[in-house]
C-alpha cells in the first residue's frame, strides 16, 4: 500500500520546512493544447462532461496535457454512471431490484454498473479536486489563487486564510 501523497512545494514552505531538506519547486506544465482524446469525443455524454469541467480545470492549472487520459477516464466513468442512472429511472423500481435464482431480491445490473462506476470515479475525483476535502488539499498552501469567489468566502467563514 502506498504512503501519504507527496506535499507540494508551497505546502512544504507553509509548514516551515521541518525536515530542512531542499525543496524542489513544482514545475507546472503548460495547459495549452489540452483537448479531449478521440475515445472521449466519440461518446456524447463523456464529451459533455469534458466540456463542462475542462475549461475551469485548465484555468486552475489542474488539467494539463499530461492529465488528458486520466481526466478522459473520469469523463467516461461519469458517463457510464449517468447512463446506468438513466436506465434505473427509466425502468422504475424494477430498474433498482431484480429477483435472483433463489427467489430473493437483489440489486439489478444497472445498480451494479452504477456502483462499479462510482468505485472508479472516487479516486479520480480526489486527484482532480472534485470534493471539498481534496480541493482544500490542492489549494491549501497556495493561498486563494485558483479558488472561485464562493470558495474564497467559504474558506474565510471557516477561518482559513
Amino acid at each position: 500500500m502506498a504512503g501519504r501523497p507527496p506535499k507540494s512545494a508551497a505546502a512544504k514552505k507553509a509548514a516551515g520546512n521541518p525536515g530542512k531538506r531542499v525543496i524542489k519547486e513544482n514545475i507546472l506544465p503548460a495547459a495549452a493544447g489540452v483537448t479531449p482524446p478521440a475515445w472521449v469525443a466519440c461518446d456524447v455524454t463523456a464529451l459533455a462532461q469534458w466540456n463542462a469541467l475542462a475549461p475551469e480545470m485548465i484555468a486552475r492549472k489542474t488539467l494539463t496535457i499530461f492529465d488528458v487520459n486520466r481526466f478522459g477516464r473520469y469523463c467516461v466513468f461519469m458517463a457510464l454512471f449517468l447512463k446506468a442512472w438513466e436506465l434505473v429511472l427509466k425502468n422504475g423500481p424494477s430498474g433498482m431490484f431484480a429477483l435472483n435464482s433463489k427467489g430473493g431480491v437483489g440489486s439489478s445490473a444497472f445498480v451494479g454498473l452504477m456502483l462499479d462506476a462510482d468505485k472508479d470515479l472516487r479516486p479520480l475525483e480526489e486527484q482532480f479536486g472534485f470534493s471539498p476535502v481534496s480541493r482544500n488539499k490542492l489549494f491549501a498552501a497556495e493561498g486563494d489563487e485558483g479558488l472561485s469567489p464562493a470558495e474564497k468566502e467559504l474558506r474565510a467563514l471557516e477561518g482559513g486564510t
